[in-house]
């Protein structure tokens, strides 16, 4: 053989050799690299994070080690507060470890990759992201890992406003942080279930757990006054507490941070400063959460009615009413559409087809299956259809209804606010009352839900007559509102029909003709006119001594 082509594949053989060499070795310091980081990640995640931005990514050979950058990255993030919403960050780590990875490996891909789709306003994704981190939960014995991941699932249900679903997992967060020791995440996550329990509407429960949180002397000053705000919204919340109680406790917020949380928070203090005759103080921080950056029009003006309200300004608080509400709305579309629930809804029943694919297949009766599913695919989408039909009916109607008092809103506006204080309150001051009602439902000013708004409107508007106790209900909050006008105009007139006791307190209410037309179910505006005036007719003949009163609340309207 020729020296020429020896020395040739000399050269060559060393070349590749000292090639595969570069390669191991590269591989080897990276891997040795990240060992290194990972070590310090918990306790010093500034000093993780700043060796990760020194890693030169165009240099990491191999998907292995740049799916060891990404996990580690993504982590270093999250532990230094740096919500990210980039999912490419983590991507790398999932696309590897889903087929290469150790369950922890998996586990911890899919979290962050759920943790970075959440900081996105992802939520949808996000619980899916959660529950493929979950099914690998099985055999994994660190505890502070499984109760992050328990707390992340729970934020995110508490987000699209599904609470139930989010107890289930902030109990199971608690429990992980106690089993391994992490006394610290265990009192946030105690915080957390406190305010929940709020939204579950679990007054006493609640409010009970943030009496404990508060007397609790091993928390820090921040956190105590972090607990001292959301006990003062859970106050402004309840039923049973009086709003100024919440004072005290906003103040000593203020006091131990210098800052509140979010513009909720502010809103609800101007609320309080108005109730302590604060009114110039009141106002300039109302104006300070309308200006800033991290506007929330819903809190602004469901705040700003509740302030007017206390100051008897029924109509502006009424106007402030109907502009939370359009708010209200375009929030409730986006979390609709970004639901923790439906999605986890859809995720289950896919795997579920899947793996009852799988097993058909095996067995060999897949077609069967495949008839068998269609079948019930159908019916369900059916009875779905059906039921959504008839709800969207039920809520066309109390759109309906809604529209008509915002009308009737327009028209005393038109008319140039002439009623005088006695007549205003007869017409504005129970529709406030509804709004009012519906805060305590939504839970303290949060994203409120679309269904639960309805609900309220049946429940208190439309659903009257129907039966004894609904009755009640009705005629007790109108008497709160209207000084007993209601149990007085029952006493004096007590033979007649149900239907005209229906009729006569929707007229106290404040209810125009085409509102009562809506609620009494008759056929034309006409008819509902008609009916009022014989009503009236029968108070203005009769020889009751309150009957002047009576006839206000029917010249007030038309």
């Amino acid at each position: 053989m020729p020296k020429g082509i020896i020395r040739f594949l000399i050269t060559g053989m060393t070349l590749f050799c000292g090639l595969i060499l570069c390669v191991s070795c590269g591989k080897d310091l990276s891997q040795k690299r990240f060992s290194d980081i990972e070590s310090i990640l918990d306790s010093r995640p500034d000093s993780a994070l700043i060796l990760l931005r020194q890693v030169d990514t165009t240099a990491l050979r191999g998907r292995a080690a740049k799916a060891s950058f990404a996990l580690l990255h993504a982590a270093a993030l999250d532990k230094d507060y740096i919500d990210t919403a980039d999912t490419r960050v983590v991507q790398p780590a999932v696309d590897w470890y889903d087929r290469h990875g150790t369950p922890e490996q998996r586990l911890k891909a899919w979290m962050y990759l759920g943790i970075e789709e959440f900081n996105g306003g992802i939520y949808n994704q996000a619980i899916v992201s959660f529950i493929r981190a979950m099914e690998q939960s099985s055999g994994i014995r660190d505890g502070n890992l499984l109760g992050i991941l328990f707390s992340r699932m729970a934020e995110t249900y508490i987000r699209t406003q599904d609470y139930n679903m989010a107890d289930v997992y902030i109990d199971n967060a608690i429990k992980s942080f106690q089993e391994c020791g992490r006394k610290d995440q265990e009192n946030k996550e105690i915080v957390i279930k406190a305010t929940n329990l709020i939204n579950l509407q679990e007054w006493e429960k609640g409010d009970s757990l943030f009496n404990v949180l508060i007397n609790d002397t091993t928390f820090t000053v921040i956190q105590k006054g972090k607990i001292e705000a959301l006990y003062a919204i859970a106050i402004l919340s309840s039923p049973n507490k009086e709003d100024s109680w919440a004072y005290p406790h906003m103040s000593q917020a203020l006091s131990l941070n210098g800052r509140l949380d979010n513009v909720d928070q502010y809103c609800a203090y101007a609320y309080l400063l108005s109730l302590s005759g604060k009114h110039e103080e009141s106002d300039s921080v109302l104006k300070q959460c309308l200006d800033s950056k991290a506007n929330n029009r819903y809190s602004y003006y469901y705040w700003k009615h509740r302030i007017q309200q206390s100051r008897g300004d029924y109509e502006g608080a009424y106007r402030s009413l109907w502009l939370a509400k359009q708010t209200y709305d375009s929030l409730y579309a986006a979390n609709l559409a970004r639901s923790a629930a439906n999605a986890q809804r859809a995720y289950m029943e896919t795997k579920a087809i899947e793996t009852e694919l799988q097993d058909q297949r095996q067995r060999g009766i897949i077609l069967l299956i495949i008839l068998f599913s269609t079948i019930m695919i159908f019916l369900i989408s059916v009875a779905v259809i059906r039921e959504r039909r008839r709800h969207i009916e039920d809520q066309g109607r109390m759109s309906l209804i809604i529209d008509s008092l915002k009308m009737q809103l327009s028209e005393a506006q038109v008319e140039n606010t002439l009623l005088d204080k006695k007549k205003a309150k007869a017409r504005f001051s129970y529709l406030s009352d509804i709004f009012e009602d519906m805060y305590h439902l939504t839970e303290g000013g949060k994203e409120p839900s679309q269904e639960k708004l309805y609900q309220m409107i049946n429940e208190q508007v439309n659903i009257v007559g129907r039966d004894s106790a609904a009755r009640d209900k009705f005629e007790k909050a109108l008497d709160k509102e209207t000084g007993g006008i209601m149990s007085r105009f029952s006493r004096d007139f007590p033979g007649l029909t149900e239907q005209e006791s229906r009729l006569a307190s929707y007229v106290f209410a404040g209810f125009d003709n085409t509102t009562i037309m809506l609620l009494m179910g008759t056929s034309t505006l006409e008819h509902a006119r008609v009916k009022k005036n014989r009503l009236k007719k029968k108070i203005a003949e009769s020889a009751v001594e309150a009957k002047d009163t009576y006839l206000i609340y029917f010249d007030t309207l038309k």
